[in-house]
């Protein structure tokens, strides 16, 4: 495998692999989201339905902003790892 394409997959796998943990971290909420519609249908109290819709939305806000924290994140380490490959005259940047 050349060290371009190293470069590509390395990228990929950590993106990969934060995807699936975010995914993972986001099933609680849409779980808790779910309850609340449920618990709406039999009677559940208001302030209680109000109080679960905002923990699951708060939830899934804060995944969202960790998750597109983590891709900036990737993305600048990649880049980083493209520029040191291209001034180290094509020696494989990848450790």
């Amino acid at each position: 495998m050349g060290p371009n394409i190293r470069l590509i997959w390395h990228f990929a796998m950590h993106i990969l692999l934060g995807a699936c943990l975010f995914v993972l971290l986001a099933a609680p909420a849409l779980g808790l989201w779910e309850l609340t519609r449920w618990m709406e249908q039999i009677g559940a109290p208001g302030w209680l339905s109000m109080l679960f819709h905002g923990l699951a939305a708060l939830l899934l806000a804060v995944d969202l902003v960790c998750a597109v924290f983590f891709i900036l994140v990737e993305a600048a380490k990649f880049l980083r790892e493209i520029w040191r490959h291209r001034n180290s005259g094509g020696v494989d940047a990848i450790r």
